[in-house]
């Protein structure tokens, strides 16, 4: 199957639309709030998903190469707000005060 750089960015988006529960869910609570703000840019925002996709559809590639560099760029905050609380969760599990 051979599958267009369109439909490799649309069947992400697609998901990203559908599991928008499931994905905000994966923060924790105190991080909720950033996450809801990335999710946001991530599909509806100028730097999201959806531009790039007009983008693709315009062919334009220096738009397209822009676009896709936000984007991972939104992705890559996504990731690292999930990872640094867990990151922190655990760490701070080591440093209990004994008295």
């Amino acid at each position: 199957m051979l599958l267009s750089v369109e439909t490799n960015c649309y069947f992400p988006f697609q998901i990203a639309l559908d599991e928008k529960d499931f994905i905000l869910s994966s923060f924790p609570p105190e991080s909720r709030e950033k996450g809801s703000v990335l999710y946001a840019s991530l599909t509806d925002g100028k730097d999201g998903l959806k531009n790039l996709l007009q983008y693709i559809k315009d062919k334009d590639p220096d738009k397209v190469s822009v676009g896709l560099t936000s984007t991972l760029d939104t992705l890559a905050l996504f990731e690292l707000l999930q990872v640094m609380v867990a990151f922190i969760i655990e760490i701070s599990s080591y440093f209990k005060l004994y008295g």
